[in-house]
This record gives C-alpha cells, structure tokens and sequence, in this order.
C-alpha cells in the first residue's frame, strides 16, 4: 500500500509541476491525471470513468491566483486509488473524494504563505544578479510548495485507506444505496452548474436540439458531440466573416468622414 501511495504522490506531483515549470497543460485536471493513474495502479477503465465524472463535477472550477473552491487534483488522486485499491464503487469513491476536494482548498491555499518564508533567500540571490542561485532556488521552492498536496495524499492513501474500506463495509445496504446514488447525481449536479453559468437563449436552442436529437433518434453521444463541433466551427467562422466585413465598412467609411471634417473646417 505505501509503495502504491508514493506513486501516486510522485505523479500527482509531476502533473501539479507542469502548471508552474512549463506552459500550463493542465495536467492535473481530473480528465487527465484520473486515466493516468488509472494505468499506474494497473485499472485505467475505472481510472477514465472516475477522471471522466470528476471533470463534471469540477468543470467550472478554475484557480484565480490562489482563490478556488475545490482542489480537483486532490479529489480525483484520492478517488482513483480508493476505488481500485480499497475495493470501492466508483460511485462510493466519488461520494468520498468530492468533501475531500473541497477541503484541499484549505492546503491549498497555505501554499503561497508557505513560500513566503523562503523570500529573503530569492532576494538575497537577486541582490547579488546571482541568477544561476535564485533560478535553483525557484525551481526549489516551487517542488517543496507544490509537494504539500502530494504529500496529503499519500499519507490518506498509505494509513487510511484500509480505514476507510472497513468503514465503508460497515455501513448498512440503505446507507450505501444512499452513497452510490449521491456519487451518480454529483457529476449532473456540477454539469448543470456549470450550464447555468452559460445559459443564454441561443444556448438552449442547442441543448434542446440535442435532447431530442438523443431522446427521438437515439444517436451515440460520440456522433452527437461531432455535431456540435461542427456548429461550433460554422458559428466561429460566421463571426469572423461579420467581423470582417464590418471592418471593410468601417475602412471605405473612413474617406468620406475625413472628406466631410476638411469641408466642414475650410
């Protein structure tokens, strides 16, 4: 179990390093890191299906400096475990992993202040134009900051993870049905937030369309999302083309203004 919690804290650190020590891939979104530990731990399907539901879950969640309201690196490294080595559900590890996600944010948050302490050390190597020193520093303080989560995490994998599966299976059958109905809701839950946030009248002629596009032609979810890629393209190019031709306007409009001021002034 504990060489298993240190992998999983190894990746899930690498993932939390690409955000700050290369272009932002976003690596640590549960749609990626879930399958990538899903084929660490040897079960990548569980692995895609509790990435897959936690992205729902989490979609409108973005970092804004050190603001957020839920950690979904955090949750989904805790879920994915839990499900392949305690034996969970995918919904029971959900259920158990969104509280998790969202009290993350506390750690998260200590981060920076965490990294505050170790600001005379930078400056002192700024002071000096020693920038060899204060990129080795940098890089440095980003690790130790950025291993805090990581490290959470495999502390709850390697001694509560066998906490966790006894409590699980001591709960009653209605207290579990309760759990994996809860884990099942989470993800429609979090997409109608998410839905709500960018509902606009010309948004629910599209999701009408595709409702009953499913409902009455009983299409794949797959060929429906091409659609809708499709229509995402031609309304883009629209766009662009209004955009241009109303630039061309506005430049065979500009003449006669200038002609209209110079007549107006002699």
């Amino acid at each position: 179990m504990i060489t298993n919690a240190l992998l999983v804290a190894v990746v899930f650190l690498v993932c939390r390093l690409t955000v700050y020590q290369m272009p932002n891939l976003m690596l640590d979104r549960p749609i990626f890191l879930g399958p990538l530990l899903g084929f660490v731990l040897g079960d990548f399907e569980t692995g895609c299906l509790i990435g897959a539901q936690l992205e729902l879950i989490y979609m409108g969640v973005v970092v804004v400096g050190t603001a957020t309201s839920a950690d979904p690196g955090a949750a989904v490294a805790i879920a994915v475990p839990f499900a392949i080595l305690n034996n969970l559900s995918v919904n029971e590890a959900i259920a158990i992993s969104v509280p998790i996600g969202y009290l993350c944010t506390v750690l998260f948050a200590l981060e920076p202040v965490f990294g505050e302490i170790f600001t005379p050390i930078v400056d002192s190597f700024m002071d000096k134009d020693d920038y060899r020193g204060w990129t080795f520093v940098g890089i440095g303080l980003s690790i130790v900051e950025e291993a805090i989560l990581p490290i959470c995490v495999f502390f709850a994998l390697a001694f509560g993870g066998n906490l966790v599966e006894t409590f699980v299976n001591s709960l009653p059958s209605f207290i579990l049905d309760g759990i994996n109905v809860a884990g099942s809701v989470l993800p429609a839950v979090g997409l109608a937030i998410l839905t709500s946030q960018l509902w606009s009248k010309k948004a629910s002629i599209f999701f009408l369309f595709g409702f009953f596009l499913m409902k009455y032609m009983e299409i794949d979810v797959m060929f429906l999302a091409f659609i809708a890629a499709f229509i995402a393209l031609m309304d883009a190019y629209n766009y662009m083309e209004q955009k241009k031709r109303l630039a061309e306007i506005q430049l065979q409009a500009a003449p006669a203004d200038i002609n209209e001021e110079e007549d107006f002034f002699a």
